[in-house]
């Protein structure tokens, strides 16, 4: 409202944790007529994301811990089907230690007994309906779409993008946004670490870059998720 005659494009990150926060702002933009505010839409979903996991061949993954940002929001009823299609455990789990050690406790528990059904560790915050304001938001902004992950490709139907009535926000359109083909340099694992097809425990190289990067306080030379995890290396490293 304070400069009409720029254009403000917001980048919508993030999983369905994010989503209520940008649908509103869109809701609002739509509402108070500003004409100048758009968001380029890059949200993506984490059931369909579990669910490329169990399918492929190569899965060695036997329980999960959920997310409990994206619960908060969303509920786990969501995952219930898949627990019980594929036989693995899903607990869903907060992030703070002791949340990650009862998770894990629950996760084992349930495969030393032969059980497969999603749990909620994170009850003191979460519930398995979810938000459902938030949920309402977001579906009446959003709607499913295909969505590129990174290192693995497109996923069916496990983002989000705007609906055509919200059209004249969504920057894709405004700015004729073409598809994007990213390239990863070659030494990013992400792909075949999100798959499980490797085993990133056993990198050790991988994991002394990280630290050494985390002590040395820089980021130079790491690249794609594991920036992600020098973030968290060297967060810890604070502690």
């Amino acid at each position: 409202m304070r400069n009409p005659d720029k254009k403000v494009v917001f980048f919508a990150i993030g999983f369905e944790t994010t989503a209520p926060a940008n649908a509103m702002l869109v809701w609002r933009a739509q509402k108070e007529g500003l004409k100048n505010v758009s968001i380029l839409v890059s949200h993506v979903l984490v059931p369909p994301s579990i669910a490329a996991i169990l399918q492929s061949p190569q899965n060695r993954v036997q329980g999960f811990l959920g997310p409990g940002h994206v619960c908060a929001i969303m509920g786990y009823r969501e995952y219930e089907p898949m627990s019980s299609r594929f036989k693995v455990p899903i607990v869903i789990t907060g992030f703070e230690p002791l949340d990650i050690l009862q998770g894990t406790l629950m996760t084992i528990r349930q495969l030393e007994t032969g059980r497969a059904e999603v749990e909620n560790q994170y009850s003191r915050i979460l519930d398995r309906e979810g938000n459902r304001p938030a949920q309402k938001l977001v579906s009446s902004v959003f709607e499913i779409a295909d969505r590129k992950w990174r290192g693995v490709g497109s996923i069916p139907k496990s983002g989000y993008k705007l609906r055509w009535e919200f059209r004249e926000h969504d920057a894709e359109k405004l700015f004729e946004v073409k598809e994007i083909d990213t390239h990863e340099p070659d030494i990013c694992i992400s792909g075949t670490d999100f798959k499980r097809h490797q085993e990133t425990a056993r990198l050790p190289g991988l994991w002394y870059s990280l630290y050494s990067a985390a002590a040395a306080g820089s980021d130079h030379g790491v690249v794609g998720r594991c920036m992600c995890r020098l973030l968290c290396v060297r967060q810890a490293s604070r502690r």
